[in-house]
This record gives structure tokens, C-alpha cells and sequence, in this order.
């Protein structure tokens, strides 16, 4: 994602209060913009490994069939694409944590990682990837937010249009600028839901494609809790859950 792209990223207010565009600082960009490449390179690792063992296991599963064996690892079903939501991460502060916990006058970044499987098409060498397929298509990606505290819809962030020409993994950065997540009053922080969604638009009409994140990458431990016994839990990924975190007034 270039410099110039990340700074056409739209900031869309959701229904509560139009937010005025802000302008984003040089500084706060290539901060998001160097953990968005952190990012993608680690989840571009996690691809190559999955890749590189269902491809072996669907060519021992054709073996199979010619010499007989009982037994053989199975190729898993074969996704064309997915999605993972990253963050919050609370831009401008080094390394200070938590980044679920955030100051109302903080730029924010959320990272929304669009992955299309390189693989060739059900495993099946020769056939074009979903990948190829799907770098021919436009994509519209965007965080929605629901204020769980006021139940209300909160406001949400639009990127640019992507494609044609998108690669097997990006991520692209979603900065909420201050002011975006209004301020609540002191002594009583908002909690906040968020969830990454994107659709295929084109470029023909009708392609049934859309989806929603249902990996969030959280990048916080959660401290133990010495009284029940309960460890401490390391950053990583979580299944099925949105993106929860707070908006306070410092």
C-alpha cells in the first residue's frame, strides 16, 4: 500500500455525526504504513506453510489412489479467499499498551488483510488460483462499528476502491483520525464493536462475492489473574468475535 494510497483512505462517520476530514500526519502515516508491512509479511508466512501442506497432502491423496494406501492426510476444502481484522492499534504512542483502550484524541489505526488463495483451484495443479481469478475483481472494504454502550450504530471507515490488479495478500490500513469515535463523558468510556466487511462490486455486476472478517488478529496480552488462577493470554488470533475495545476522554 503506498504512502499516497493510505492518505486517499476515506473516513466515513456512521449515522450518529458526520466526522470533518482530518488531515492525517507524515508521521502517523508511515507508522501505520511500516506495521501494515509487518503484518502482511507474517500473515504472507502463515500462507506460504498453509499452502505448501495442503498442497502435499493433496498430491500424496492422488498418490493414493495409484498405489493403494489405507491411510492418507486429506487436502482441507478449498477456500478462495478471506479476510482478517488487526487491531486496534492506538498510532503515535511507541509501544505503549493496551491499544484496545483509546483516548478519544488518538489516531487509530485497524488493519483489514484481504487474502486470495494463491494455490491452484482445488488443489489441482494446472488449474489458475483463486488468486488470478480474483485479481481481475474490485473490492469495497469497510469497518463498521456498533457503540455497545449507548446502542447505536457508530461510525465506520470506507477505504479507497481496490483493484483490479490485487495481490494474494494486502493490508490496508483504516486510520479513525481524533474526534471520529466521539468523546464520551469523563468517568464513562464507550465500548465499542467493530467488524471488517468487503464486497465484490465488479467490474460485471452480480459476482457473488462478499464476506466479513471472522479472524480479528488482537495484538494485546491480556494480564493473568492471579486470584482465579487464570494465565496471562498472548497476543494472537481470535475466532468468530468482532473487534471489542473502549474510547475514553483523558
Amino acid at each position: 500500500m503506498t504512502t499516497k494510497a493510505m492518505e486517499e483512505v476515506v473516513i466515513r462517520a456512521g449515522r450518529p455525526a458526520p466526522a470533518p476530514a482530518v488531515a492525517v500526519p507524515e508521521h502517523i502515516t508511515q507508522e501505520a504504513q511500516q506495521l501494515c508491512s509487518s503484518y502482511e509479511a507474517k500473515l504472507r508466512a502463515y500462507s506460504d506453510r498453509y499452502v505448501a501442506e495442503a498442497m502435499k497432502r493433496a498430491r500424496r491423496k492422488d498418490a493414493a489412489k495409484l498405489e493403494a494406501e489405507p491411510v492418507v492426510p486429506v487436502a482441507p476444502p478449498y477456500p478462495w479467499w478471506n479476510l482478517v481484522l488487526i487491531g486496534p492499534v492506538e498510532l503515535g504512542l511507541g509501544t505503549f499498551q493496551p491499544n484496545r483502550i483509546i483516548r478519544t484524541t488518538s489516531f487509530t489505526l485497524f488493519g483489514a488483510a484481504i487474502w486470495l488463495n494463491p494455490a491452484p483451484i482445488a488443489w489441482i495443479g494446472g488449474n489458475p488460483s483463486a488468486a488470478t481469478v480474483m485479481s481481475a475483481f474490485n473490492f469495497q472494504v469497510q469497518l463498521e462499528t456498533i457503540n455497545l454502550t449507548t446502542v447505536a450504530d457508530g461510525p465506520d471507515l470506507t477505504a479507497p476502491p481496490l483493484g483490479p490488479g490485487l495481490p494474494p495478500l494486502v493490508v490496508v490500513p483504516l486510520i479513525a483520525p481524533p474526534g471520529l469515535f466521539p468523546a464520551p463523558a469523563s468517568g464513562k468510556p464507550h465500548l465499542y464493536e467493530g467488524n471488517l466487511t468487503a464486497d465484490v462490486t465488479g467490474p460485471v455486476p452480480g459476482l457473488p462475492f462478499a464476506g466479513y472478517s471472522t479472524w480479528v488478529l488482537d495484538l494485546d496480552t491480556a494480564p493473568p489473574f492471579p486470584p482465579f488462577g487464570l494465565p496471562p493470554v498472548p497476543a494472537g488470533f481470535q475466532s468468530d468475535i468482532p473487534a471489542r475495545f473502549m474510547v475514553y476522554t483523558a
